[in-house]
């Protein structure tokens, strides 16, 4: 269906951004309105911008098969069950440094060993008891041959016989950010006597690590609903000691991180039971039309949305009336909570097996943002918009739109680590659209 806007006659060009500017035609991640200007010059010509909205779009939901998860600063520890997209857990593994300094005579004495974690953020429910554990690692963290890099994927063997664990009410944003987990007096006077004895194996971090291989931070218990987050570089082991007979404090003895570069967080999923159990690897993708009409993006387990013009051959017959292509689509109602409605969102252009060819940017230095209105109220009228002009016009230049060409939105590299927040999209109720603004002389 073709909308006249509007019809301007005789109206100098530079003068249509005036009317223009009621039209939200600009994605931007601060939901910011940006012109569209034509030009500056007049031009005594009868012009109309008119309104096409009727070529389709297809939406469908992939999964990126792996994500790095190493050096990030982020300790990910928990366990959430989505409705929409069923299980998820992380696990944390890291290895830890030997102390840089310390006092241990012949009068000092072990207390206790601790392993303390700083509050970063949470997602999900943190008004249930919340397990925590920590086992020692029996296998050496190492990239595999060639990487550099640590994955959602990846995974190394720890014992299985707690070094510690912990029952508690997470409160992520209160005064006290520090959380202490009690360890076993055990490992502690193990690491304590090897200090004491001024033993290499313990006082040198290149061989520390193959002593003490490092530590799994587990939370993925099926009681937990949420995931925490803390911050890699304050984690510690700490060691307390006192002097035989003395009135003197009591000393702390610290194991820092190693190496960010091997601290990495294991993220597991079920999607069992759910619309997405047919996706198996990054090239399998499940139609909107196939999931109860929802399409999905979601970081942590690396949810994407995959957007398809099957009629986008059509454009050709505007090709040089296309002033603008927004595409348009609207989050499902009671999805999300006010606020929450994610505006990092980008966009890359991807082809027939869902690898990813390159970012869609606005410009030279600015990439395609999502502009987002959020409805507060009754979330009826919510909804998302993408400047895809240049995507648009690049296909109209070359005159060609490949078949399998399509986009993918998700969350940038550095978020979608971290991250675990969704878009659950409704292709049902409400049709996504591509908009095409022409201006016609």
């Amino acid at each position: 269906m073709i909308e006249q806007i509007f019809m301007l006659m005789k109206i100098p060009l530079n003068k249509i951004v005036f009317f223009i500017l009621i039209i939200p035609l600009v994605s931007g991640c601060n939901k910011n309105d940006v012109e569209l200007t034509f030009g500056e010059k007049y031009i005594n010509t009868t012009s109309s911008l008119t309104l096409v909205d009727t070529l389709s779009v297809e939406l469908s939901t992939i999964k990126f098969d792996s994500i790095v998860t190493s050096n990030t600063s982020s300790i990910l520890v928990g366990h959430m069950n989505d409705p929409y997209f069923g299980e998820l857990g992380c696990t944390s593994y890291f290895e830890l440094a030997s102390p840089d300094s310390y006092t241990i005579n012949d009068r000092t004495l072990f207390d206790s060993i601790e392993l303390i974690l700083s509050f970063s953020s949470y997602f999900g429910d943190t008004t249930q008891l919340f397990k925590i554990a920590v086992h020692q690692l029996t296998e050496s963290i190492e990239a595999e041959s060639g990487e550099v890099d640590l994955y959602n994927t990846s995974s190394f063997g720890y014992n299985h016989h707690e070094l510690g664990s912990k029952c508690f009410f997470p409160k992520p944003s209160s005064k006290d950010s520090l959380l202490y987990v009690r360890l076993s007096d055990e490992i502690g006077n193990y690491l304590f006597e090897g200090l004491k004895e001024n033993n290499t194996d313990f006082t040198q971090t290149e061989t520390f690590i193959d002593v003490f291989k490092g530590l799994a931070i587990v939370g993925n218990y099926y009681d937990n609903e949420a995931v925490l987050e803390f911050l890699a570089e304050n984690a510690l082991m700490r060691v307390y000691t006192h002097e035989y007979n003395s009135n003197e404090d009591n000393q702390t003895i610290d194991f820092p991180i190693n190496m960010l570069d091997n601290q990495f967080n294991q993220i597991e999923h079920n999607f069992d039971g759910t619309a997405l159990s047919g996706l198996m690897s990054q090239s399998d993708e499940v139609v909107s039309d196939n999931s109860e009409g929802l399409s999905f993006i979601q970081g942590g387990i690396a949810l994407a949305t995959k957007v398809r013009f099957p009629t986008v051959d059509e454009l050709l017959l505007y090709e040089d009336l296309i002033a603008k292509a927004e595409l348009v689509f609207k989050p499902k109602k009671k999805s999300y909570l006010s606020g929450d409605l994610p505006s990092d969102l980008v966009v890359y252009q991807t082809g027939k097996y869902n690898v990813i060819k390159t970012q869609l940017y606005v410009d030279e230095e600015t990439p395609v943002y999502p502009y987002v209105v959020e409805d507060d109220l009754y979330q009826e009228n919510s909804y998302y918009s993408f400047d895809i002009t240049g995507y648009i016009r690049s296909g109209i230049d070359d005159h060609y739109f490949d078949p399998d060409d399509a986009l993918l939105i998700s969350f940038n590299s550095s978020d979608i680590q971290i991250d675990f927040r969704r878009v659950v999209i409704d292709t049902q109720l409400y049709t996504p659209v591509l908009k095409l603004y022409l201006l016609k002389y």
